[in-house]
């Protein structure tokens, strides 16, 4: 993998120490943040309106270039700053046609600049899980659209239009002066990491960083911790001659790829600072100004994301998609699900393995879970690891809170984007959700810059409560398994990661060698920490067992044991409730694949699902807890009520959109000055608008329904190859079972090339599916 795109070992560096500091912290929400933005009164000195600037400015310049973009064009002045330059990359953004018709009805691009930026279109898309049948749909996520033929598009329409950017500015600090503005304090920069370290934000967008220099394995991982502040904690201890330091403290010595600020940092540059009516936050999850929003709060659930890009794959094989996939059933607490997309027009096929999470300590690190990946990814595309020709490896961690959205909390500044958290906890966020808000999001930002209603309250109204989001969260926690959830059998949780800095690796080299199943064999043939585990589960097991009758021991602990969930319990959950949805149509099933809830098709599959398995769906409660179930219960009624007043109110919001553009008749043509939020009809009118945005996108009827053009059906050679399977497993074959691990799969090894993994023969713990092997492939030396 020498010709792997960007440098992936940098990427990773960055963001396991994000991911490891992030599980070590503890949920403080009280507890302040990052200090980047202060108001006035706060020991800075009142903004003079004649240094306004711009009237926005954009924070984040991959999103967020396509509102500045609509907003440049409707006659406002708009800069766009990031601190790497605006490139897209060159991974493909997977989504269905009717969601990118935001882009030409906000007058960004025209079909025919639209279909320039699409570079693969495919059918037919299966939904799959183990024990159940398959689903397949036509035009739902069909289309691979190219960052960076887009971004380009789109910047060069942006600049023509006379707006301005600034790259390779990296975003310091914020003063806001209420009824004026805002004053943005930046540091400029050359492009790389020499003068910005890397942080989070940057994996997987190679293109912004330049050139950037050979990577070098850090000696140590100081982590940081994900409000930007340094933590003492880490999962690299001091090695001498290859054994663990016995203190287990972390070094204090990191590269600056390992120790860079998350979300920021700072190098060499010069100060700019800027003057602006509204700040912009698109800087996604890992913004400085939602670090101090939020405090030290954990977000409520992960989605944790590996994949690659290859070639290699068939082209009879390569011509379909799985949207959600699953292989077999939960093990260590962790249920994967896998997604297939053919790329470069069915040149290339890219690959995502995920999971629903949290971000306990226990949960495993990225390394190991794309050791798992290219473990699973023989049996899963049927294609050799030898033969497949990477492009490029991809991981990541996507928070998501049951909060949602983001409420501003100053005048002047609001998030859009991942960092409004508006996107589905479903989904991966990013492109998707932008398309979905761009159009409200242009209109109410238009509004506000013509009303002058720039308030934190007028500018929480943009984000307001939405049931259909906030609906989605049960299905979340209803697809991942809490640590420790699992019914015995099924394997203990995994090793927390040294959480605690203590460390079992072996080679040295500070790099952790658990594998996901959570075994690791040091090199003096000790046993791992998860085997320790299960065999003091074990003793107790056999202890509780020795009680005498008329303790109760035995009945307590069958209790315990029945509350926990069976291994298939999200296949069986899942695999119902596509049934039920596949039974009752495609108007039922279509809204929940592109992540919208409605009333009706949510009423409708619950229902169902009670009806077709009333135990699995019951388990659910144990799974989710009341106190969720009874929170869902009120998004639920709260859904009803936003969809019946969008439905009662369809008539005047056609008269308040003005026309079939969607643009509002405001009461001030742009670059007002003074604002004249002091009119009260002004505010009113303001409100009511962005109420009825509220009941539209709160209830799902945003999304249109598009019926598919023909009824889908797999494809013959996928088709043939399952039966030929069915076939050889009726005869006593093996496959398609995951449980056998495939010659020439990467193992859970150091950088220096020692490994902790099998080569085929069994291991000494029936829990764990790793031996010492020399000289195979790591998913590290991969890359």
């Amino acid at each position: 993998m020498n010709n792997l795109e960007g440098d992936p070992l940098a990427f990773l560096d960055v963001t396991e120490a994000y991911w490891r500091a992030l599980r070590n912290q503890k949920h403080q929400p009280n507890k302040p943040g990052p200090r980047v933005v202060r108001m006035l009164g706060d020991g800075i000195t009142a903004m003079d309106p004649k240094d306004l600037d711009y009237d926005v400015c954009v924070c984040g310049g991959t999103l967020g270039l396509m509102l500045a973009t609509t907003l440049q064009k409707r006659g406002f002045k708009v800069c766009v700053l990031d601190k790497r330059l605006i490139e897209g990359r060159t991974q493909e953004w997977n989504i269905s046609r009717g969601e990118l018709k935001s882009l030409i009805e906000t007058g960004l691009l025209s079909d025919e600049e639209l279909d320039s930026c699409i570079v693969s279109n495919f059918n037919p898309i299966r939904v799959g899980f183990k024990g159940g049948p398959e689903v397949w749909v036509d035009d739902c996520l069909n289309l691979g659209v190219s960052p960076k033929l887009l971004l380009d598009l789109i910047k060069s329409k942006f600049v023509e239009a006379g707006g301005t950017l600034m790259e390779n500015a990296t975003f310091k600090a914020a003063e806001v002066t209420p009824g004026v503005g805002v004053k943005l304090k930046l540091m400029c920069h050359g492009a790389g990491i020499e003068d910005e370290p890397l942080g989070p934000g940057d994996v997987n967008r190679p293109n912004g960083l330049g050139k950037m220099p050979p990577h070098k394995a850090p000696v140590g991982a100081a982590s940081t911790s994900s409000n930007g502040n340094s933590s003492s904690s880490s999962n690299s201890a001091p090695t001498s001659n290859g054994a663990p330091s016995t203190n287990g403290a972390a070094p204090a010595v990191a590269t600056a790829a390992a120790a860079a600020n998350v979300g920021g940092g700072g190098g060499r540059g010069t100060p700019k600072e800027l003057g602006c009516r509204l700040l912009l936050d698109c800087m996604g999850h890992y913004s400085d100004i939602v670090k101090q929003v939020r405090g030290r709060a954990k977000p409520d659930g992960m989605v944790l994301v590996v994949g690659s890009c290859a070639e290699g794959v068939q082209a009879e094989n390569n011509i379909h998609a799985d949207l959600l996939y699953t292989l077999g059933d939960a093990q260590n607490d962790m249920q994967f699900f896998w997604e297939a997309f053919p790329a470069e027009g069915g040149k290339a096929r890219t690959t995502y393995m995920f999971a629903y999470s949290d971000a306990e300590p226990a949960r495993p690190n990225f390394e190991a879970l794309l050791d798992r990946y290219f473990e699973d990814l023989v049996h899963y595309q049927g294609v050799p690891l030898s033969e497949l020709r990477f492009k490029r490896v991809l991981f990541g961690g996507f928070p998501c809170y049951s909060n949602g959205p983001l409420q501003p909390k100053w005048d002047h500044i609001m998030q859009v984007g991942d960092a409004s958290a508006t996107q589905s906890p479903l989904s991966f966020g990013g492109f998707g959700a932008m398309m979905r808000h761009l159009g409200r999001l242009t209109r109410a930002c238009d509004d506000a810059l013509r009303c002058g209603t720039l308030s934190q309250p007028d500018l929480a109204a943009i984000h307001p409560y939405q049931p259909s989001l906030s609906a989605s969260w049960l299905f979340q926690r209803s697809m991942s398994v809490g640590v420790g959830q699992l019914r015995k059998g099924h394997s203990a949780p995994l090793p927390a990661n040294n959480a605690n800095g203590s460390s079992s690796n072996s080679n040295g080299n500070g790099r952790s060698n658990n594998g996901l199943n959570g075994s690791s064999s040091s090199s003096n043939g000790t046993g791992s920490v998860q085997e320790a585990r299960q065999q003091q589960w074990e003793e107790l097991t056999v202890s509780m067992q020795g009680q005498s009758e008329n303790s109760g021991t035995r009945g307590l602990a069958a209790m315990l044991e029945w509350t926990k969930l069976p291994a298939n319990h999200v296949n069986e959950v899942l695999a119902c409730n596509f049934d039920v949805m596949k039974v009752l149509g495609d108007r039922v099933l279509r809204p929940f694949l592109q992540d919208t809830i409605q009333l009706v098709p949510l009423s409708l599959s619950m229902v169902g699902m009670m009806a077709a398995n009333p135990v699995a769906i019951s388990r659910v409660l144990l799974q989710v807890g009341p106190r969720t179930l009874a929170g869902w219960f009120y998004h639920y009624f709260a859904l009803v009520y936003y969809t019946a007043m969008h439905t009662l109110l369809t008539p005047v919001r056609a008269v308040v959109r003005g026309n079939n553009s969607g643009v509002i008749n405001s009461s001030a043509p742009a670059r007002s000055s003074p604002p004249l939020d002091d009119d009260p009809l002004v505010r009113a009118g303001y409100r009511f608008r962005r109420w009825l945005d509220a009941l539209e996108f709160g209830s799902g009827q945003d999304y249109e329904y598009h019926p598919p053009q023909s009824i889908a059906s797999p494809p013959a050679p996928l088709l043939a190859k399952q039966q030929q399977q069915q076939q050889q497993q009726q005869q006593g074959g093996t496959v398609g079972t995951v449980s056998k691990k495939p010659e020439g799969v990467p193992k859970a090894v150091s950088r220096n090339g020692s490994t902790s993994t099998s080569n085929g023969s069994s291991s000494s713990s029936s829990s764990s599916r790793s031996k010492e092997a020399d000289g195979a492939p790591t998913a590290a030396q991969r890359m």
